[in-house]
C-alpha cells in the first residue's frame, strides 16, 4: 500500500514538472513571437512596433501597434501606443493611442491620448481599470478615480465620472451608462 502511494506521488511530481515546463515553454514562445515578430523599424525589447497582424505577448519599454493592425494576446509595457486593434490584455503605466481599440482588459495608471487631434477615436470594449481612464467610446466596465468618455454603454465606478453627451455639431450622443458615485454630464447644461 505504501509502495503504491509512493509511486503515485512520484508520478504526480514527474507530471507537475512537465506541466511547469510546458507552461514556461508556451509563455516563452508567446513572449518571443509577440515581441520580436511582425515588427518594422523597432528595437526589441526597448521599442516594439507592430506593423502587421500577429499575436503573442508583446513586451518592451515602449510598445506601439500601428493603425489597421490586429494584435491578439497581451501587451505589457510602461508606455503603450495603440492605434490598431488589440484583442486581449493591455497592461501599462501610460497608454497614449488616439484611434485604437482595445477589446478585452486594459489595466493602467493613465489611459489617455496625448494629442490635440479632433480625430480622437479611442475605444474600449471590455474592462478598463486605472487611475485616469479616457476614451471616446466605451462598452463595458470602467473602474478608476477619473473616468472620461463621450458615449457608449458602460458602468463607471470612480470618484469623478465625466460624460460628454454632445458631439462637436451639438447633437446628443446615445449614452446608456450608470456611474457611481459622482457624474458630470455635459448634456445637463442648459443653453441660453
Amino acid at each position: 500500500m505504501e509502495e503504491n502511494q509512493e509511486n503515485q506521488e512520484k508520478k504526480r511530481s514527474h507530471m507537475s514538472k512537465w506541466v511547469k515546463r510546458v507552461g514556461i515553454g508556451a509563455l516563452a514562445t508567446g513572449l518571443i513571437s509577440g515581441t520580436f515578430y511582425n515588427g518594422n523599424h523597432d528595437l526589441p525589447p526597448l521599442y516594439v512596433r507592430k506593423t502587421e497582424d500577429g499575436g503573442g505577448i508583446a513586451a518592451g519599454l515602449i510598445v506601439r501597434i500601428d493603425e489597421g493592425v490586429n494584435f491578439y494576446g497581451a501587451v505589457v509595457a510602461p508606455i503603450i501606443h495603440i492605434n490598431g486593434n488589440l484583442y486581449g490584455i493591455n497592461a501599462n503605466l501610460v497608454e497614449t493611442g488616439d484611434v485604437g481599440k482595445v477589446n478585452g482588459l486594459e489595466i493602467g495608471a493613465l489611459d489617455a491620448a496625448l494629442t490635440s487631434k479632433r480625430e480622437y477615436n479611442r475605444q474600449v470594449n471590455g474592462v478598463d481599470i486605472g487611475f485616469f481612464n479616457s476614451s471616446k467610446s466605451t462598452d463595458g466596465l470602467r473602474i478608476g478615480l477619473f473616468n472620461l468618455a463621450e458615449y457608449g454603454r458602460y458602468l463607471d465606478v470612480g470618484l469623478v465620472n465625466i460624460i460628454s453627451r454632445i458631439d462637436k455639431d451639438g447633437e446628443p450622443y446615445d449614452v446608456d451608462s450608470l456611474s457611481i458615485p459622482i457624474t458630470i454630464s455635459s448634456s445637463d447644461r442648459r443653453e441660453e
